[in-house]
């Protein structure tokens, strides 16, 4: 994978969903359902996708985290079964 310099400062967000089996390949994460079916992956308003990972090598798909004010959560996809919202 390559840097993009601020990429995707200033992209709106469209939709957070589950990653499909399709879009785990191109992330050679296609050994087997254990290293995609928790992926995230946040669709922008300009086609393009931001998956988080495991790590920088790409070892596997990763949560997604943050925090409003003091308050931590996790982003998963509504459609995800047993999704917690």
């Amino acid at each position: 994978m390559t840097a993009t310099g601020d990429w995707p400062v200033g992209r709106t967000i469209k939709a957070i969903r589950g990653l499909t089996k399709e879009e785990a390949a191109v992330h050679f994460w296609n050994e087997g359902e254990w290293q995609y079916s928790d992926g995230v992956v946040i669709e922008l308003d300009d086609g393009s996708r931001l998956v988080p990972s495991q790590d920088w090598e790409g070892n596997k798909c990763g949560a997604l985290m943050g925090a409003i004010g003091t308050e931590g959560y996790n982003v998963m996809p509504s459609e995800w079964p047993g999704a917690f919202g």
